[in-house]
């Protein structure tokens, strides 16, 4: 299976030659809903597969002078960075813009598929924070490259946020389980982010998504936008702050575990 590992190559089409991506968008900085001097990045990995105990934690690359929303990374190259890309992000400001401050208003399904795509894309960038627990294969993103629809393997969900601290945090946790029937490790992914006032949520797994990761939606009052559901998307009346963002997670991680045996399991914590 082809990859794009190196730190020098495009991750989405392989071209040699990176530059800085702006993970947030640079148009959103002033959006921001409070700035911050510095940007605190912390990786804990759990050798045990057990989330419960004392991870092993250490600084993660994204501990930098800057506002969270400054951030870069050096993972796309020129063409992808000012084609598709900057395509996907400049189709969903107009929406990204008025959720950053609370408001939701009517949402056509062109928005939800784009507002999906961007949730998306912004995971798969954000997780070459630590190229160690890098989830999404290289098919997937590379279709994603392409064009081509996000496929069963996502399901992503937006709710509402009401910030205390206004950081914009990122949880990303990166789930592996053991195959059996070929001896190489499946990948799952769970991250969840605000951004200002919208609260995200995307799993990614390269095996069967168990309907618990859609219940486990459900009871923390998010709404399933990928895969399509054909309902109307309505705010919900519940309110996350970033204290909520830790008990999430873990709840995800609990569905998620649903039918697997044997977990590697390391996290991307801000």
């Amino acid at each position: 299976m082809e990859t794009f590992q190196s730190p020098n190559v495009c991750i989405y089409c392989g071209t040699p030659k990176v530059t800085k991506e702006h993970i947030w968008g640079r148009w959103s900085r002033r959006h921001a809903l409070a700035q911050f001097g510095r940007s605190e990045h912390k990786i804990v990995r759990y050798p045990n597969k057990d989330f419960n105990a004392q991870g092993i934690a250490s600084r993660g690359a994204l501990t930098r002078p800057g506002s969270y929303r400054s951030q870069t990374l050096k993972i796309a190259c020129v063409k992808c960075n000012s084609g598709w890309m900057s395509d996907n992000i400049d189709t969903i400001i107009p929406l990204l813009k008025r959720m950053n401050y609370g408001y939701w208003g009517d949402i056509s399904e062109s928005d939800l598929r784009n507002l999906a795509r961007w949730i998306a894309q912004f995971t798969m960038s954000y997780e070459f924070a630590d190229r160690e627990t890098v989830c999404v294969s290289q098919p997937e993103r590379s279709a994603f490259a392409c064009g081509e629809e996000l496929s069963d393997n996502w399901a992503i969900a937006i709710g509402n946020a009401l910030p205390l601290v206004g950081n914009d945090p990122v949880y990303h946790r990166a789930l592996g389980v053991d195959d059996n029937n070929n001896g190489r490790e499946k990948r799952s992914k769970i991250a969840i982010f605000m951004f200002g006032m919208l609260f995200c949520a995307c799993v990614y797994s390269e095996t069967h998504l168990s309907p618990e990761v859609f219940r486990a939606f459900s009871n923390v009052q998010l709404v399933t936008i990928h895969p399509p559901t054909g309902q109307v998307v309505r705010k919900p009346r519940w309110q996350h702050h970033e204290s909520d963002m830790p008990l999430i997670i873990n709840d995800f991680t609990l569905a998620m575990d649903s039918g697997m045996l044997r977990m590697r399991c390391e996290d991307i914590l801000r």
